[in-house]
């Protein structure tokens, strides 16, 4: 995660016995025991780095044609999972509604360095929709009610909270879309159902994605 990120870094710990990589260059270096990584790490397993960084500024998204909208994505696996996925398929960006923090540690180590590289805007619903014109996107909003159908760019995906789904707000910024499922099953993880869409997505800009 160290090496995908993008700013300055402040200080780098080292383990005893590893070595700090030639292309960064820490403000400040110190070489520690690893009981001081293992005292200071969220993981019970830790890497034998620790980077200090600044947070990374939240971006703006004018001009963006392809944008992942999460709103009130509170798990921050799934959060970092969406924003992995996203990076992979293409996205221009990602708009967070009250989501969990997407700097939050969980969140960093499920998006595999996707934060670093995926611009992201907080803001409201009114702030989304503003953007939406602005950039003449489609909204399609991921819903059990809604129909598998075609999607066309420039287009907003949202994706609503894992327990309520998207607010009635955001339902009626545009069309409902579902992912067909046999009946024995209700629903998928938000972050499994995020993957697909954006795999379909993926399809209209990539069509030898598509399988015959």
């Amino acid at each position: 995660m160290i090496f995908e990120f993008q700013g300055e870094i402040e200080m780098i710990l080292c383990t005893i016995g590893h070595s700090i990589p030639s292309h960064l260059s820490p403000r400040m270096r110190f070489v520690v025991p690893f009981e001081i990584i293992k005292k200071i790490a969220a993981t019970k397993a830790p890497e034998p780095l620790l980077a200090l960084v600044s947070y990374p500024d939240f971006q703006g998204l004018k001009g963006k044609s392809k944008i992942l909208v999460l709103d009130r994505i509170s798990d921050p696996g799934n959060l970092g999972t969406l924003l992995r996925t996203a990076l992979a398929f293409g996205f221009d960006g990602a708009f967070l509604i009250d989501c969990a923090d997407p700097f939050s540690p969980k969140a960093l180590r499920s998006a595999k360095g996707a934060t670093f590289h995926l611009p992201l805007q907080a803001g409201s619903e009114k702030e989304l929709k503003l953007l939406i014109q602005e950039n003449g996107l489609t909204p399609y909003i991921a819903d059990a009610s809604g129909e598998d159908g075609e999607l066309t760019l420039p287009l907003a995906l949202i994706l609503g909270s894992e327990s309520k789904g998207p607010s009635e707000t955001l339902k009626a910024l545009g069309k409902l879309i579902s992912i067909p499922m046999d009946a024995v099953s209700e629903s998928l993880n938000v972050a499994v159902a995020g993957g697909i869409l954006m795999h379909k997505v993926k399809e209209i800009s990539c069509p030898s994605l598509t399988t015959t």
